[in-house]
């Protein structure tokens, strides 16, 4: 996750389509927000971001805001917005931010046709300076009631980091400390977390400085952690394996060509999955016109929770269809979804394939929702968020 931080700096569900698809509907259907950012806006908090954790110096600048915007998103009250750090020259610096729940969940500033002016210069590989960046942070973090990484946790990872750094975060250096692992290189650095050895995709502190762009981001506070689960790969790996064979079954029914599974291999990996994409009116909006999940538990948007997600595919292609994807909550053993995986262009899905299944995993009856992907591929651009890198 880490990697993915300091590469990307992007926070995504590891199972995509369906997200992509409830997220879609959350514009029409909306959601409750469980945790309100209450006594400080974004615009309150944006210039001690800029100024006393980023160094920017802002006597340079007058700071032009168009106004953040504040919506519901999955549980969460988020405040998103540009603005615009204009010199005495007239040289423009354009910045957007979003805050998830009070957290700057992505701050982002790039140069223009103006310069970026230091009252504190960046870190530039000096491990003393990374320290003092992120102490400052935390000074910040204390001042908004924002909870983050103990500092002295970020100490020791910091005092480890090796003496020649990369000059790139795109090549940063890994330093690993229990379950916490840092990526740091001249231009940056990043925190994330691992549970049982499995990298956490949603909860982690990263800092950039190039000569392009200045980019900040703590969820680390954002989310808290559910037990890992109760179900080992292998059981998983099975039962999801002949709930992949029934549904494979079922869409070639009426096809000449079978699919093979005499070498299959698969791709089973397990993440940690914000609550809040399950449990909310879109899901209710779902169920009645037949297509939703209903599950036995009602999760908290801010946990974490144990997902499987597991693609098995054929010895080969039918049509472009190369096997079947199935994701499996990791607490309850109850199935989120079961679907074809496609390349090189859509999938056709059938209206009326449709799969249930008793789990021994657990011996609970679970729904097996087949079609919540109609529209998938319309949703990517919806979901993406321009304002990530």
């Amino acid at each position: 996750m880490v990697i993915l931080m300091m590469k990307k700096f992007k926070i995504f569900g590891i199972y995509g389509i369906y997200l992509l698809v409830c997220t879609l509907f959350v514009s029409v259907y909306g959601v409750r927000v469980v945790t309100a950012v209450e006594g400080f806006s974004a615009e309150d908090k944006l210039p001690s971001l800029l100024g006393d954790v980023l160094g920017l110096d802002m006597s340079k600048y007058t700071i032009l805001c168009d106004g953040f915007r504040t919506r519901s998103e999955f549980g969460f009250e988020v405040e998103d917005g540009g603005f615009l750090l204009v010199d005495a020259k007239g040289g423009v610096v354009s910045g957007r931010g979003r805050f998830y729940n009070g957290y700057p969940d992505s701050i982002n500033i790039s140069p223009q046709n103006g310069s970026l002016y230091y009252a504190i210069e960046p870190p530039k590989g000096s491990v003393e300076k990374m320290k003092n960046i992120y102490e400052r942070y935390t000074i910040f973090a204390q001042k908004y009631e924002l909870v983050t990484l103990d500092k002295s946790v970020v100490f020791d990872l910091l005092t480890k980091t090796p003496s020649n750094l990369p000059k790139s975060y795109l090549s940063s250096a890994k330093v690993s400390s229990d379950d916490m692992i840092l990526e740091v290189s001249k231009e940056g650095f990043a925190f994330g977390c691992s549970i049982d050895g499995f990298m956490v995709q949603n909860k982690g502190w990263a800092i950039a400085f190039t000569d392009k762009k200045i980019v900040l981001s703590d969820t680390f506070g954002l989310y808290s952690f559910y037990d890992l689960g109760i179900f080992s790969k292998e059981e998983v790996t099975n039962f999801a394996f002949d709930l992949a064979k029934k549904y494979a079954n079922a869409l070639f029914v009426e096809s000449e060509v079978k699919p093979d599974w005499s070498n299959m291999h698969s791709e089973v990996s397990l993440g940690m999955i914000p609550g809040q994409f399950d449990n909310n009116n879109l899901n209710n909006a779902f169920l009645e016109v037949g297509v939703g999940n209903v599950y036995s538990v009602e999760r908290d948007p801010t946990v974490l929770y144990p997902f499987w997600s597991a693609i098995f595919y054929f010895n080969s292609s039918i049509g472009n269809i190369d096997g079947i994807q199935v994701g499996v909550w990791g607490d309850t053993g109850e199935v989120a979804y079961c679907y074809e995986r496609g390349h090189l262009g859509s999938v056709s899905y059938p209206s009326d394939v449709t799969v249930s299944e008793s789990t021994g995993l657990d011996g609970r009856v679970i729904a097996v929702i087949v079609v919540l992907v109609l529209l998938c591929v319309v949703c990517v651009v919806v979901f993406i968020k321009k304002n990530r890198l």
